[in-house]
């Protein structure tokens, strides 16, 4: 089971929320920096609170406002060329686990309506349908920015934010909770125990900046142990070759 790592106090405090949030069923939204672990908090919330249940999650970015309407809502046959049978979308397929809306933010306008519908009747209608279908799966949302700056543009409905904002967990970005930084290394690292890096490259990574946060330090551990499949015999990795490493990818360190 995946796990929030760290010994911060915002670690701690995600951690008490996980659990205090999995005693309910009302909507979670989660926001934070990409890479930060809004998928791993969603699938913990799920694991405390419905473990035996299914867990679904879809990315609402860049999807066209009737293929978001399609694949939340399901549709009807013969509702669109090439709609043979009546199918299911994630509200039904998630019934009585947990539905995952990854980048709400990005959500087409004119189906935020329609879910904040099914947010308060419980029901949901297939593209090309009429008729009702009750759901009960649990909706947590999350977005890498603070929703409530567009819902002041007026890009994202106001009645939905509120309705998604009833339980609400922003998670730091690694640069503000730098102790936890050599804990995340060890737990990671902790399946290739014939990789170690020395105190001074440890002590460069807690310094780095992380702006792809929890996700961009997995990939240069990544890359550590592809480049040194079977570690730096009678060595640890250096600083400078994790310097390295980060300054030959993009994105790097310098």
């Amino acid at each position: 089971m995946v796990s929030f790592i760290g010994v911060s106090e915002s670690a701690r405090t995600i951690r008490k929320l996980i659990h205090l949030y999995a005693r309910t069923e009302e909507p979670v939204l989660i926001t934070g920096e990409t890479g930060t672990g809004k998928e791993v908090v969603a699938q913990l919330i799920h694991h405390y609170s419905a473990p035996d249940q299914v867990c679904l999650a879809l990315n609402c970015s860049s999807l066209s406002a009737s293929l978001a309407e399609s694949m939340l809502f399901g549709h009807a046959k013969g509702s669109f060329t090439g709609a043979l049978q009546d199918t299911k979308g994630f509200f039904e397929a998630a019934e009585g686990g947990t539905l995952f809306l990854d980048e709400i933010a990005d959500l087409h306008s004119s189906v935020q309506p329609k879910l904040l519908r099914a947010l308060e009747s419980k029901h949901i209608y297939r593209l090309g349908d009429t008729a009702s279908i009750p759901v009960s799966a649990r909706i947590i949302a999350a977005a890498q920015e603070d929703l409530h700056t567009q819902v002041t543009s007026g890009t994202f409905r106001r009645d939905l934010y509120y309705r998604l904002n009833t339980l609400c967990l922003t998670i730091a970005p690694l640069r503000r909770r730098k102790e936890d930084i050599p804990l995340l290394i060890r737990y990671l690292l902790k399946p290739y125990p014939h990789i170690k890096l020395s105190s001074s490259a440890v002590k460069f990574l807690t310094s780095y900046g992380w702006p792809g946060n929890v996700r961009e330090l997995i990939n240069v551990l990544t890359r550590i142990r592809v480049l040194y499949p079977m570690g730096h015999p009678g060595n640890p990795i250096s600083e400078a070759q994790v310097v390295e490493i980060l300054d030959n990818f993009p994105g790097g360190s310098s």
